[in-house]
């Protein structure tokens, strides 16, 4: 890390240096700090979470319309990111709603045990309408995305007697997910499905509340990433981000620290706001 930031490709005029005073809200409440950071080492699980304002909103002086959250309800581990959409004013809190309250959502334990294909979240969109409601504002000022994952904290063993984690994954809106499997990117689809990515029109919260689910069956090594697009468009489009997150995971999970230097990086054109939140399977 011989460089004060990271970059990929070359250089655009906005750099990931903030030279204004973010425009915060006047309420306390809704205070957007400029990057946000999640992790934990569990038994048999790994969790690394970076949100960055993106450059081009520190060149306004804009608040980081990304989030994440990670939470536990009973024997599951529940990691959520969202992203609010530009266009509304109070996005930056509809997406901090939105995750919060499905990281401590009891019936998001239902994902693993049913098994379907959707999962109704009225009740997640009934939160953002209260908040609305509570600040006096159009619930559509808080739309957002939510790309949620209900993760079985005990492993199962299969057939040829390794391990395996059960792990859920819905998705209101295009907020991407991927798994990382000996050093490839691969986005997550259905079983029996579609090999479509796990990538929908940008239908949000709260006027849509029904998530597509994904189920996967995740193996000792892999790497679980839930991502806004920010951050996928920089794996899907950008060969040597994925490799530098890939490769140095390779070896270890990274830092906080690390996550944040590649994800942050200068990128010609790639601006957004960038939310990624990594879990891996099994213990080193």
């Amino acid at each position: 890390m011989s460089s004060r930031f990271a970059s990929f490709g070359e250089l655009g005029r906005l750099l990931p240096i903030p030279q204004r005073v973010t425009q915060q809200p006047v309420d306390p409440c809704a205070h957007v700090p400029d990057t946000a950071v999640e992790w934990a080492d569990l038994p048999g699980l790994t969790v690394r979470g970076v949100s960055v304002r993106g450059h081009s909103h520190r060149w306004e002086g804009a608040v980081r319309q990304d989030q994440l959250a990670v939470g536990e309800i009973d024997d599951l581990l529940v990691c959520a990111v969202a992203d609010g959409l530009g266009s509304q004013p109070d996005s930056h809190l509809g997406s901090a709603v939105a995750a919060r309250f499905v990281a401590a959502w009891p019936k998001v334990g239902d994902l693993v045990s049913l098994q379907a294909a959707e999962f109704d979240c009225q009740e997640i969109s009934a939160s953002l309408e209260a908040t609305a409601d509570a600040r006096g504002v159009a619930a559509v000022s808080l739309s957002t995305t939510l790309t949620f994952a209900a993760i079985q904290r005990d492993p199962v063993a299969a057939e040829d007697g390794t391990s395996r984690w059960r792990v859920a994954v819905g998705q209101i809106g295009d907020s991407p997910a991927y798994l990382l499997r000996n050093g490839t990117w691969t986005p997550i689809a259905g079983t029996g499905q579609d090999e479509a990515t796990l990538s929908n029109v940008v239908d949000p919260l709260p006027q849509h509340a029904r998530a597509t689910v994904w189920h996967v069956d995740a193996q000792p090594g892999d790497v679980l990433a839930l991502a806004t697009d920010g951050a996928g468009n920089l794996l899907e489009d950008v060969p040597e981000f994925a490799e530098a997150i890939g490769g140095r995971w390779a070896d270890r999970p990274l830092s906080p620290s690390e996550l944040l230097y590649y994800l942050d990086a200068a990128v010609k054109t790639y601006d957004d706001d960038r939310t990624l939140l990594l879990v891996e399977f099994g213990d080193r």
